[in-house]
């Protein structure tokens, strides 16, 4: 489900007013970068999503409101030049907002309750010790010192 907003350039119908449109207000997950399904179980899927802390697994059934982001895997496959005509010449379904038991009032309403205050794009931090040493023995002797000094730390 998608929308654009005259108040945001960013097109994002808001998620939560999305899931009580459509009757599934306990039902939303933002966030999502891998989506599967199990096809001896219609209508269940499985969701990972990021978090601070790394991620969380989900699984749902439908009615389903999803946000999804981008992960290092999630990279499109490139359609064969074949099923691309193929598909060229297939009908395209369109649904009226009618047909999907909405109203342009009840789409409007939706962006007047969400405000996008910042855009970030997440950063990745390491860090790594160089050790020393002029021959292999003083730099694995480094690199145990070194070892016994974090694991005593901790």
């Amino acid at each position: 489900m998608a929308a654009r907003s005259q108040s945001s350039p960013l097109g994002q119908l808001p998620p939560r007013r999305s899931c009580e449109k459509i009757g599934a207000s306990r039902r939303c997950i933002s966030f999502a970068d891998q989506l599967n399904t199990d096809a001896t179980k219609p209508g269940l899927f499985k969701i990972r999503r990021q978090t601070d802390q790394g991620s969380e697994m989900f699984e749902a059934n439908v009615p389903l409101v999803i946000t999804v982001t981008n992960n290092e895997h999630n990279v499109p496959r490139i359609a064969k030049t074949r099923d691309v005509m193929q598909a060229f010449r297939q009908p395209l379904t369109s649904w009226s907002l009618a047909d999907i038991g909405l109203d342009r009032q009840s789409l409007d309403d939706c962006f007047t309750c969400t405000e996008v205050v910042e855009l970030t794009i997440p950063t990745k931090q390491s860090h790594f010790e160089l050790v020393t040493g002029e021959t292999r023995e003083e730099r694995i002797a480094g690199l145990a010192h070194r070892i016994v000094a974090i694991v005593q730390s901790a």
